[in-house]
Order: structure tokens, then C-alpha cells, then sequence
């Protein structure tokens, strides 16, 4: 009888093989454009409430419904959905095989794949969202207000103190991750830049940095807002992405000028997510 490791190393073997299926291939790179779409309405509307020009501070859900009200909305959405289907696979993929070759172990392993579960878990919950908008439905509930409520349930049990702070322990995890992957430029090694572009070549880099620092520190301020609800049992300090863009907006005096440095950034990493999927290497090493 196979010991669980080896029933393990075989299950990452199926990953690996997994991604060299073109199929799959096609739907990450399809879920790594439909990132890049959410991303750039988040961009965009923040950026217009910046500048006092409409808008607002939304989150993923959010910016999936203000394309749903656009023209040919539901038949974008739906398009969207297949690509964030394509996403979730593609995370829950890299949490198994680790396609990228870089075979992480101990704690870092643990922490990084069930980051990348978590993450899969994510868009597929975005994925199921745009499936209800493009059908007729709702989104569901902003991030603000899930993040609220989880945080009122969660602080009525009796270790539910420990549990928000659990979780705002892997927000601000999360949102480490993607500064330090940003301020390293620790994507380029899974880009195949050589076939891109002269402009990519110059920006790519660039773009990613800015990105992937903007979202992590938008995340670490959701975790921290976490950590002040859990400390202060008050799960109105709870908040979610779009939350946190909100608070930026409200600093004073310079609220309009960090909300629109935050949002340029996520217009950066919005832009990335398309260069990411059309150069991103797939195929496990």
C-alpha cells in the first residue's frame, strides 16, 4: 500500500502534466486577461472618484457588475466567468504541482500553497458571481459588508476573537507576499519576455512592480482593519478591498492624491495581468 507521500508525489506529477494540456493553458491565459479587465474598472473608478469626477471604491464583485450594466454586458460577463473558471483552475494547479519549478518545503511551502488554494477558492467564488449577473441575478454582497459579517459571526464563538485575528494574520500575509513578489520583481522569472515586444521588454518590469506593490499594501490595510475589529470586538473596524480604498479617500488633506496613486497602481497591475497572460510560461519544468 502507497505511504501518503508518494500518493502525493504523484498527485503533483497529474498537476504537472496537467499543465501542458493546451486547453488549460488556453483558459489561464483567458483568466489572466479577465484579472486584468476587473482590475482596470477597479482602476478606473477609483481613479474618477479621485479626481471628483464620479466613480467609486469598489471591489472585484463591484467592478464585475458595472460591466454587467455596460453594452452586450451579460455576454461580457459571461466571457469573463469562463476566464475567471480558468483562473481558479489554474491557482488551484500551481498550488499542487507547482508548475514553476521552484518546489518549495517547510513552512513557506505550506503557507504559499494554501495561499494559492485560498486564492483558486477566490475566483472561483468571482467566477460563480459573474455567472449570476450574466444570468439576470445579483453579484451578492460587497466586500465590506462580507467582510463585516463574517467578522460579527466570527467574534460571537468563543474562541472568535483568535479566529479574526487568524485571518487577518493571512491578509496581511497575502498582502506581504505581493509587495515582496512586487519590490523584488520576483515575476519576471515566470515571464518569457524574449518573444515580447520592445515596449513590454522597457514597461513590463515596471508595470509589474507597481502593480503587485499597490495591491499588497490595498491588502495589508484590509488585514490590519481585520486585526483592529478582532483586538476591539467591533466588526464594523472589518473591511473589505473596496473599504479600504474608501479610507484612503478620506484621509485628510491628501486622501485624493493617495486614492489616485493607489489607483494608478491597480490600473499598473491591471495592465500587467495582460502582459502576464500572453508571456506567462504554463508548462511545468
Amino acid at each position: 500500500m502507497r505511504g501518503a507521500g508518494e500518493v502525493w508525489s504523484e498527485v503533483e506529477r497529474a498537476g504537472g502534466r496537467s499543465t501542458r494540456r493546451p486547453w488549460v493553458q488556453a483558459l489561464a491565459r483567458a483568466g489572466f486577461a479577465a484579472k486584468g479587465a476587473v482590475y482596470a474598472v477597479i482602476g478606473t473608478l477609483a481613479l474618477r472618484l479621485a479626481l471628483g469626477e464620479g466613480g467609486r471604491a469598489t471591489d472585484s464583485k463591484g467592478a464585475i457588475a458595472t460591466l454587467a450594466h455596460a453594452p452586450l454586458g451579460g455576454a461580457l460577463v459571461g466571457a469573463l466567468a469562463i476566464g475567471l473558471v480558468g483562473l481558479a483552475l489554474w491557482f488551484v494547479i500551481e498550488a499542487i504541482a507547482d508548475p514553476g519549478g521552484q518546489r518549495r518545503r517547510g513552512a513557506w511551502a505550506i503557507l504559499s500553497r494554501v495561499g494559492q488554494g485560498i486564492g483558486g477558492l477566490g475566483y472561483a467564488s468571482l467566477a460563480l458571481a459573474a455567472v449570476r449577473l450574466a444570468t439576470g441575478g445579483g453579484a451578492g454582497r460587497s466586500g465590506n459588508a462580507a467582510a463585516r459579517s463574517w467578522t460579527a459571526r466570527a467574534l460571537e464563538l468563543p474562541a472568535g476573537r483568535v479566529l479574526v485575528l487568524a485571518g487577518a494574520g493571512i491578509v496581511i500575509f497575502v498582502g506581504a507576499r505581493q509587495i515582496w513578489t512586487g519590490l523584488g520583481r520576483k515575476f519576471l522569472r515566470h515571464l518569457d519576455l524574449a518573444r515580447a515586444g520592445p515596449w513590454v521588454r522597457r514597461w513590463g518590469a515596471t508595470l509589474g512592480a507597481v502593480g503587485f506593490t499597490t495591491q499588497g499594501v490595498v491588502f495589508t490595510l484590509v488585514g490590519l482593519f481585520f486585526a483592529q475589529a478582532a483586538l476591539e470586538r467591533a466588526p464594523r473596524e472589518a473591511t473589505g478591498f473596496d473599504g479600504a480604498l474608501a479610507t484612503l479617500a478620506h484621509q485628510r488633506p491628501y486622501g485624493a492624491a493617495l486614492l489616485a496613486a493607489a489607483a494608478l497602481g491597480l490600473l499598473a497591475y491591471a495592465a500587467f495581468a495582460f502582459v502576464e497572460g500572453r508571456y506567462r510560461r504554463l508548462s511545468a519544468r
